[in-house]
């Protein structure tokens, strides 16, 4: 019995749930995981990140090419729907679903991770890597990332933010 874990990330979806997964799957330690991630380009990254063995799916559906009926899988992924989540959760001995959608629901026979819910089979929390805690000297006064490609539009540089940032140089 093997336990995969499952994420959709990519470059233009965000790769926040792929820095969830890192964090999770160095913290289970020598536990042995498989990583599956609907971007191949992160798959092939892993390695720098600590994971030891990964594999990009095309799609959600493609899982259990990879997987077998009985293994276990951790889903981080909101590319779900109640079908899907009937299929995951018979397919899988252990199903745990990573969501942090406030609006969303435990579906049965899965184990919810959501900082927003509470209740049976909810763990409640928010994953935070151990990296974060410790004394730090802090060697660079300020520093500013930019990146080329905003498809949400998370970071539009208003008139004031960009006047702002021109003072501080």
């Amino acid at each position: 019995m093997k336990l995969y874990y499952y994420v959709h990330t990519g470059h233009r979806i965000g790769l926040d749930r792929f820095r969830r997964a890192a964090a999770i799957i160095r913290a289970l330690g020598d536990i042995d995981i498989t990583l599956l991630t609907s971007d191949y380009r992160i798959a092939s990254e892993c390695k720098n990140f600590g994971i030891k063995r990964s594999i990009g799916v095309d799609v959600v559906r493609g899982i259990p090419l990879v997987a077998e009926r009985g293994d276990k899988l951790i889903f981080d992924s909101a590319e779900h729907n109640p079908l899907l989540l009937d299929d995951m959760t018979k397919y899988f001995s252990s199903f745990i679903r990573i969501s942090d959608d406030p609006d969303d629901t435990k579906h049965p026979g899965e184990f919810l991770i959501n900082p927003y819910l509470e209740g049976e089979g909810i763990g409640n929390g928010i994953v935070v890597d151990d990296s974060y805690f410790g004394e730090f000297e802090k060697t660079i006064e300020r520093a500013f990332f930019f990146g080329d490609d905003d498809y949400e539009e998370d970071l539009r540089l208003s008139r004031v933010l960009t006047e702002s940032i021109w003072q501080i140089f």
